[in-house]
């Protein structure tokens, strides 16, 4: 093939210049187009970008401008035929985001922004009702949670019902508010000033028509309803949205913990009573952070050998302004909001680490620790107790957990469990205040247990009440008849000390030996018991070793 410079060469004289210029002439024409094409996709390039930036920030509701252009026709087509599902995926989403997924009530956020709204009004004022439903624990658990999703449907449509139903009634100028503020709780707002006696009447005629029999699967349930009251706005109780729910909800739950539904308006008492139960809390909460709550230990004298050998661990707070603090005046309290757990666990710890030390220094005690029933029913309780056990290398003999019938028969399967666990790592279990409330005599003889505590109200008359007497001794009998260790709690005196070890009694504890006792203290009073008990002992007849 002949190189174009051949060609060339080839070419007739006067026509080689001519073909340069033609040649010349086609590639800058090229050029031109390739150019101007490019400026044209690059043009038509920056207006599609344009459009989307105009379509996001637009509210997608129209074509963007500037897609008019021969070559992107096409798309402004696309586009079109785009545009209804963008709409209607973002109907979607809106509707989404503001309702509830279940119920397809206004969801909590948007319940609060439209009653923030209201209230923010020149005369807006309201009333607000929160709403617990009874009945849903036990719907999940036995149809399990589509069912309960089908119970809060029922409920929210009778709620959409009863209100354009009672609307004529109640003379309210705007509809009422509904929402789902999550759970078993709906929530409810009344626009405008109401008197207490209409309030009433709403809420009365609101409990008939939610209160009808609800059909859910093959069940029939007819559900009670907490209601809280509160009023809101300009001038009122409690006039902002937080301030509102948390009122409302305050008297909701003083309905629902009573257990028989009903509903209660809210009272600056309440409020009172609802900053001193947070101040309450803080103030345990900050009492375990700044290490004010200590153990004293009570000693248990063992009338078999003559010696203490186990203590009581019985806590105490040493509060900053009240001084010592007895556990009555704030366990109760920690059960019921929750923080019994880590004071629990605080327990745990420093007793087996209290109790570790003084098995390294030749004097062991058997530690016994009290065990609430939220305790025991956490999953985590024995894995704790022999974590602490392996880390401070304390046998486990020399630990005793008391538990309550009550806690064991509350979820007796389960207790048993726990017990057999802790008692086949070797610790010893105790059941603890006998005697008190209802107490089986018939479960004596299948609870895993070492220790039978009689509780101190069983002791109270002991000495001059002979059915009691009867009472106590023939428990005594009975208990280490099954093997059970008994212990006497709350021995007060010496004709007490007396009786019970003429009637065979293993331990007695009380104030007649030691009131409970802060280390420091402990074992200079086992050395004055020991030194008190020997005549005491050799004095009294023992009927269990006879």
């Amino acid at each position: 093939m002949q190189s174009a410079h051949g060609a060339i060469a080839s070419l007739p004289a006067g026509q080689d210049e001519w073909w340069l210029v033609a040649m010349g002439a086609a590639l800058l024409t090229a050029a031109v187009l390739f150019l101007a094409a490019g400026w044209r996709l690059h043009r038509d390039r920056q207006r599609l970008c344009d459009a989307l930036d105009q379509f996001g920030e637009s509210d997608f509701q129209s074509v963007p401008e500037g897609l008019d252009s021969l070559t992107l026709k096409p798309v402004a087509e696309a586009w079109d035929r785009l545009m209804p599902r963008v709409q209607t995926a973002m109907a979607m989403l809106e509707w989404s985001a503001r309702h509830d997924p279940i119920t397809d009530l206004l969801n909590s956020v948007s319940f609060k922004l439209a009653v923030q709204a209201h209230l923010a009004g020149a005369q807006g004022q309201g009333v607000l009702l929160v709403m617990g439903v009874s009945e849903l624990k036990k719907v999940n658990d036995s149809l399990g949670h589509a069912g309960g999703d089908q119970m809060l449907c029922a409920l929210a449509d009778r709620l959409r019902l009863a209100i354009h139903a009672l609307a004529d009634g109640f003379g309210a100028d705007e509809e009422p508010l509904a929402g789902r503020l999550g759970g078993d709780e709906f929530a409810l707002f009344l626009p405008g000033e109401h008197q207490r006696a209409d309030i009433e009447r709403y809420i009365q005629r609101l409990q008939r028509a939610l209160g009808e029999p609800l059909h859910i699967g093959s069940q029939s349930l007819r559900v009670k309803l907490s209601i809280g009251v509160a009023v809101g706005g300009a001038g009122a109780v409690e006039p902002q949205y937080d301030q509102l729910l948390a009122a409302a909800d305050s008297a909701m739950s003083r309905v629902r913990s009573e257990g028989q539904g009903g509903y209660l308006f809210f009272s600056p008492a309440m409020r009172r009573a609802a900053d001193e139960i947070l101040e309450k809390e803080l103030a345990i909460r900050h009492a375990l952070e700044r290490g004010e709550f200590c153990l004293h230990y009570q000693p248990q004298f063992n009338l078999r050998s003559g010696i203490v050998d186990s203590v009581e661990a019985l806590i105490r707070w040493n509060h900053p302004t009240r001084g010592l603090v007895f556990p009555g005046d704030f366990i109760p309290f920690a059960e019921t909001y929750g923080l019994i757990d880590d004071i629990g666990d605080w327990v745990m710890m420093e007793a087996i680490r209290t109790a570790a030390r003084w098995n390294a220094e030749g004097r062991p005690l058997r530690v016994s620790i009290n065990v609430s029933p939220k305790q025991l029913y956490r999953i985590e309780l024995i894995p704790m107790i022999r974590a602490c056990l392996a880390r401070f290398s304390l046998p486990p003999e020399l630990l005793e957990i008391e538990i309550t019938e009550a806690a064991i028969m509350r979820h007796e399967e389960f207790s048993l469990q726990r017990i057999e666990g802790l008692r086949r790592d070797g610790v010893a279990v105790a059941l603890d205040d006998f005697g008190t409330g209802y107490s089986n005599i018939a479960q004596l003889m299948s609870l895993p247990m070492d220790r039978l505590k009689l509780d101190r109200s069983l002791l109270d008359a002991i000495v001059t009440d002979r059915r009691q007497q009867v009472v106590a001794v023939a428990l005594i009998g009975l208990g280490r008849e099954l093997g059970y260790e008994v212990v006497a709690e709350g021995v007060e005196d010496e004709r007490q000390f007396a009786l019970l070890k003429t009637a065979g009694c293993d331990y007695i504890q009380g104030y007649y030996l030691a009131k409970p006792l802060p280390e420091a203290d402990l074992f200079a009073r086992i050395a004055a018991i020991r030194a008190d008990m020997q005549t005491n002992m050799r004095e009294v007849p023992d009927r269990g070793q006879a």
